[in-house]
């Protein structure tokens, strides 16, 4: 298997572009959300700008914690702990007219409900059945 090398941004540049941009932020947004250093290869007019901040360029690089790969506390008997979530609407209607549903998980049991709703209005209805 041959290993293919790609030069992208050559010294010196042998490619760059003409911006027409109101702002560093848009050629920035513009060319892919580059590097600053990259940003001056490409476009030779902004090689005097020193600094910018691109909020999502920014938020992008931030890390966070994974998630548990286990949960060591679920509840100690069934219904302690129920989850819900409401779906909809649905861009397909049902033949019955449905377009939105809701789940209720038992935590202990994993136990699964699954109510169909024409409307997002019919929810307290059947939460209060199901509470029952």
């Amino acid at each position: 298997m041959s290993r293919r090398t790609f030069t992208i941004l050559a010294d010196p540049p042998f490619v760059s572009c003409a911006a027409n941009a109101s702002s560093v932020e848009q050629v920035h947004s513009r060319l892919g959300h580059p590097s600053l250093a990259n940003l001056k290869v490409m476009v030779p007019s902004l090689k005097n700008v020193s600094e910018f901040l691109f909020e999502a360029c920014q938020l992008g690089k931030h890390t966070r914690a994974s998630f548990p790969s286990r949960v060591d506390r679920r509840a100690s008997a069934p219904f302690v702990l129920v989850h819900t979530d409401v779906w909809g609407p649905s861009r397909t209607v049902s033949r019955n007219g449905h377009r939105y549903f809701v789940t209720f998980i038992d935590d202990y049991s994993r136990m699964t409900w699954l109510y169909l709703m024409k409307d997002r209005s019919e929810l307290f209805s059947i939460f209060t059945e199901f509470c029952v």
